[in-house]
């Protein structure tokens, strides 16, 4: 699965915008000669005994600069915290959740949260906003990321992740290998250069980019209606990385429309014919399926019978 979107965005290099993929090398299964010569390396905890196991090997997500981790931790942590924060190990391995859909619980505290580790740190659209960060960027690489996901590599993007982390700072790089065939479409003389390496990193002054991971749990879809049901239903069912609609201030609510009409407008690049018509149906099914549950919760509230909806994607669920 992880090869079968590798290939999707290195064919696609000019579209997928500036989400990147860690490569992957090899998988070892648990019977695999890596073991003999590495497994005294691994750990051995009670949640995490030592034993052979099946292993893929990729590219490391570098985490944050430590200017970003501290400015983090100043800004989020309870101020009695921050210097065992500070000095805690754990806070170098740093990568950000960037959860477009998702407000935090009790943000409002002050004082900053009392317990606080920036392993896998949860960074909410409300503090996006709050650091001005570039949100739009965000969204419209996730459209394009899933976009390519969906109609090019025909897969689910089932429980995916988007990070933020480090990129090389070596910027000759080959992020994306040039597959002869396309090499063979174009001009002779024509530059690859700025389309292999990191040239055009977005986020660049800070060496920090968009990072896609996790496609354990994903799944092929077919290119028709029931392949669009499956796809919001993983969409749902996956953390909100991607802004979602029917938001309750501008802010958010102006991010899904960035998110959706790229979306749509990505997705028709990359299809052709009646598949054409997908991406704009799975923006629809997202929208009428969180409607159906708004107006399902608020029905069960008033004690009144769940009847069902006559929408065509009330059976995602199923």
């Amino acid at each position: 699965m992880h090869l079968r979107i590798q290939q999707s965005f290195d064919l696609l290099a000019d579209t997928v915008g500036c989400a990147e993929v860690p490569r992957v090398a090899w998988f070892a299964d648990k019977a695999s000669k890596f073991w003999d010569d590495n497994l005294y390396l691994f750990p051995d905890e009670s949640t995490f005994p030592r034993r052979p196991r099946d292993i893929l090997c990729m590219e490391r997500i570098l985490p944050l600069p430590e200017k970003i981790r501290l400015a983090l931790i100043d800004a989020y942590c309870n101020p009695v915290n921050v210097p065992k924060a500070r000095a805690d190990p754990a806070s170098k391995d740093c990568l950000l959740r960037v959860l477009l859909g998702r407000k935090r619980y009790g943000s409002s505290r002050p004082g900053g949260s009392i317990f606080f580790s920036l392993r896998n740190y949860k960074l909410h659209i409300d503090q996006v906003q709050e650091l001005g960060l570039d949100a739009t960027g965000f969204a419209t690489s996730m459209a394009d990321a899933l976009a390519v996901l969906h109609w090019h590599a025909k897969i689910d993007a089932c429980d995916i992740e988007f990070v933020l982390g480090s990129t090389s700072v070596d910027r000759n790089a080959v992020r994306r290998m040039l597959p002869l065939k396309d090499a063979e479409r174009l001009t002779p003389g024509t530059s690859t250069y700025e389309r292999t390496t990191n040239t055009d990193q977005n986020y660049k002054s800070l060496n920090v980019s968009l990072w896609l991971l996790d496609f354990d749990s994903c799944q092929p879809i077919t290119m028709d209606r029931s392949g669009v049901r499956q796809t919001v239903k993983a969409f749902l069912e996956t953390d909100p990385f991607c802004p979602r609609p029917y938001a309750e201030d501008k802010y958010c609510q102006g991010l899904w429309e960035v998110f959706s009409q790229r979306y749509v407008e990505t997705g028709s690049k990359i299809t052709t014919g009646a598949s054409r018509s997908l991406p704009a149906l799975f923006i629809e099914g997202v929208m009428e399926e969180l409607a159906y549950r708004d107006r399902s919760t608020k029905s069960d509230n008033k004690g009144s019978a769940n009847q069902g909806s006559s929408r065509g994607y009330v059976n995602v669920r199923g």
